[in-house]
C-alpha cells in the first residue's frame, strides 16, 4: 500500500531514485516479514547479505540524486 503512494508523492524525482528507493523498502518489509514468520532467512535473505544490498541501493540512490541535483543547477 505504502509504494504506490511513495512513488506517487516522488513523481518529481528521478526514476533511477524511485526504483531503488522502493527495493530498499520492498526488501527491507520482506525481511521483516520472514523473520517475525519464523522462518529462518537463509542464503540471499541473509541479515549480512541484506545490509550490503541495502548499503549499495542507498549508495546508488544518492549519486542518482547528485547527478540530478547537478543536471538542474546548470538550467
Amino acid at each position: 500500500m505504502m509504494i504506490p503512494i511513495f512513488v506517487w508523492f516522488s513523481r518529481t524525482y528521478p526514476p533511477a531514485f524511485i526504483v531503488c528507493t522502493t527495493a530498499i523498502c520492498t526488501l527491507d518489509w520482506l525481511t521483516l516479514g520472514l523473520k517475525y514468520s519464523h522462518i529462518s532467512p537463509g542464503g540471499l535473505f541473509s541479515g549480512s547479505t541484506v545490509d550490503i544490498v541495502s548499503n549499495i541501493l542507498n549508495a546508488v540512490s544518492l549519486i542518482v540524486l547528485l547527478f540530478a541535483w547537478s543536471r538542474n543547477d546548470d538550467k
